[in-house]
């Protein structure tokens, strides 16, 4: 006699239904979660940095990430001292190029420190939280050059451009 499989109840199919809805679920919004809580998404969408100077510059900048942390280098190719906005949260790390107290900053307003930095100057920034994307911009009449480099530590890509920065607001990343 040929044993036959049992029959399950339609409550039996509802209750699996609805746990493997649960764990798609619970999958999905883990998923979400975790994006949401992912280092560098703590600040806003768009960070900006915000360049003053009167002469035409050229802006050399580099960003590393490694684990959602980064390091920001920014060089002032220009022959003038130029002022640099960044959010207060960005740490000064190191100078190049001129003394360390030629690199100063005023007091911080609306979550911006503003650096003033010499001509040929090049200062290190650490980013205790990645940013998603930087938005750079030029209230200066006149053109404003960024070499741009962006190097993931961690996958070893690394992607160059350069932007030219007049009117508009342009994203670095």
């Amino acid at each position: 006699m040929p044993i036959r499989a049992p029959r399950l109840s339609l409550q039996t199919h509802v209750i699996a239904a609805l746990a493997v809805a649960a764990a798609i679920g619970a999958t999905v919004f883990g998923s979400l979660q975790a994006d949401v809580s992912t280092p560098g998404r703590d600040l806003p969408p768009a960070t900006d940095i915000i360049v003053e100077h009167s002469q035409p510059l050229t802006l050399s900048v580099s960003a590393s990430v490694l684990k959602g942390v980064g390091m920001l280098d920014v060089t002032n190719q220009g022959q003038e001292t130029i002022a640099l906005s960044i959010p207060t949260s960005w740490n000064r790390r190191e100078v190049r190029g001129v003394p360390l107290k030629a690199v100063i900053a005023d007091a911080s307003s609306l979550g911006s420190t503003r650096w003033n930095l010499p001509a040929q100057a090049s200062v290190s920034f650490g980013l205790p939280a990645f940013p998603e994307s930087v938005m750079i911009h030029n209230p200066s009449k006149v053109s404003l050059t960024v070499p741009l480099t962006l190097v993931n530590l961690f996958t070893g890509a690394s992607d160059r451009n350069i932007l030219l920065v007049k009117e508009l607001p342009v994203t670095l990343w």
